[in-house]
């Protein structure tokens, strides 16, 4: 009897369909792993831009919240150096502060003078040259052609009676003269043709506030200050960023 040759076991073909499967999965499981990979990356970058974009916003809004914080801020430091001015105005008996007409701002050719209806005048036409920015403190008249040209450029005039009657008192004189020595933009002139009555001027374009000779040091320093916390380098100066 012819003996049964045993069959060998072959694990290749057992294990065959087992690989098989795999590779198919393998197949299915790469697309959807990189589809799982690039929606990842998707809500990343979405997320990333949603997180710059509220980071502009919040930063554009608080630029502008600070901005409005300073206007408005501005605003009231501008209308409490106005009521302290005017305040100051009250108690001294000077006049509330006048807007003049503006006259003009028209150059005199070389050599030629003007005259002026208003005293002291805060507008019209005047010299090429403005007074220079140094002494700030006369003791003697300047020539007022100068000096409005110095109004354009946004500069304070004080103007003061030295004379009769109706003189300003040489302490406050004194305190002026150390106020306009240190500040720029400002003059002090005594000035001749000042109305009856008024003993102090202070004068910037198209602005004029009048005080008596009975005004006090603390009062016209402070009305003077007040005056230019208002109006130097400001206010109504057609040139008023010009040095």
């Amino acid at each position: 009897m012819a003996s049964k040759k045993r069959r060998r076991h072959n694990p290749r073909r057992t294990d065959a369909p087992v690989a098989t499967v795999d590779r198919a999965a393998a197949k299915h499981a790469h697309p959807e792993e990189a589809r799982r990979r690039r929606e990842a990356i998707e809500r990343s970058i979405r997320r990333r831009r949603l997180a710059r974009r509220a980071t502009t916003w919040g930063i554009v809004a608080a630029i502008v919240a600070l901005a409005g914080a300073f206007v408005a801020s501005q605003e009231l430091e501008s209308r409490r150096i106005a009521g302290e001015g005017d305040r100051l105005a009250v108690a001294a008996g000077c006049t509330p502060l006048e807007e003049k007409p503006d006259l003009g701002r028209t150059h005199l050719p070389s050599g030629q003078t003007t005259t002026y209806e208003q005293h002291p005048a805060t507008s019209g036409t005047h010299d090429l040259a403005p007074l220079p920015p140094s002494p700030a403190v006369y003791t003697s008249p300047v020539p007022e052609q100068n000096a409005v040209h110095n109004l354009e450029l946004g500069y304070i005039v004080m103007y003061f009676r030295s004379g009769g009657d109706d003189r300003l008192p040489n302490g406050v004189v004194g305190a002026l003269s150390e106020l306009a020595s240190g500040e720029t933009k400002v003059i002090l002139a005594p000035y001749p043709k000042l109305e009856q009555g008024t003993a102090l001027a202070l004068a910037a374009w198209d602005e004029l506030q009048q005080c008596p000779n009975t005004v006090t040091v603390s009062q016209a320093t402070g009305l003077a200050e007040s005056f230019i916390d208002r109006f130097r380098g400001g206010g109504k100066a057609p040139e008023a960023s010009v040095p």
